[in-house]
């Protein structure tokens, strides 16, 4: 599961979700050079963050504005998105110019031959996202309320 640090900015009981202000430093987590290279400080300072719509699960969490909270997704969620997004369209879009290429055709029918395969793996795409896979399957969910340090400083006294 990818995992990310955030701050609830809006609540939506409603449909049992919240909106989650991140900044987006997992790549600076997962690499090495992070203490280095500077683009997490840059992010920080710069201040890009990104409004995230999570879902809540069966579980309370009594989240109120401001609250930092871990919001993650499943990494099949991931894949599963980038493949249709890119992987299926770009594939038909290279088996469309291996055939133009096997029949000699002419610059001009290349193109629309080639305009077509990309055309049909994106709409192979977007049957395949619309039949096989649930909305819910590609949202973050909250994982938990990250515990704010001075309430556990007061807790301890």
């Amino acid at each position: 599961m990818l995992i990310e640090k955030g701050q609830v900015t809006r609540l939506m009981p409603a449909d049992g979700s919240v909106w989650v202000s991140t900044i987006q430093t997992s790549a600076c987590d997962a690499c090495r050079a992070s203490a280095g290279c500077g683009q997490r400080l840059m992010s920080r300072l710069i201040g890009r963050s990104t409004d995230i719509r999570a879902r809540l699960d069966e579980s309370s969490l009594n989240l109120e504005i401001g609250d930092q909270v871990e919001i993650g997704i499943e990494e099949g969620a991931v894949v599963a998105a980038s493949l249709l997004a890119y992987g299926l369209p770009l594939l038909s879009f290279v088996v469309s110019i291996w055939l133009c290429e096997s029949m000699a055709l002419a610059p001009i029918l290349a193109v629309v031959v080639c305009l077509i395969g990309l055309s049909l793996g994106l709409s192979t795409s977007r049957f395949v996202l619309r039949t096989r896979f649930t909305a819910d399957f590609f949202e973050p969910v909250v994982l938990r309320k990250i515990p704010d340090v001075n309430t556990k400083a007061l807790e301890l006294q």
